[in-house]
């Protein structure tokens, strides 16, 4: 009965009301996590028109910088939009 419960709870969505047409995003680093929350807004926000995204690569960890942007951008552009108007900018 609980699983089912949550179940139901993950179905609903209050984001699919919302009206937000911009969405900016600092930060980001491509994590699992924040991949998910992207992915989530993407699929969910159907008044989306522009989505900013400040991409940060951490110079001293990564060797690989521009790999890493590659990586991160192109993983963000994959993911499935319920808005046919939504575009992702990068920062």
């Amino acid at each position: 009965m609980m699983q089912k419960k949550k179940k139901m709870e993950e179905g609903i969505c209050c984001l699919s009301t919302c009206q937000v047409k911009v969405l900016r995003i600092s930060g980001y680093q491509g994590t699992c996590r924040e991949l998910k929350q992207m992915r989530h807004f993407l699929g969910h926000l159907k008044c989306l028109e522009t989505v900013n995204v400040g991409v940060e690569v951490n110079h001293r960890e990564d060797n690989d910088v521009n790999n890493k942007y590659l990586r991160i951008t192109d993983a963000l552009m994959k993911l499935p939009r319920v808005s046919s108007n939504c575009r992702i900018h990068f920062f």
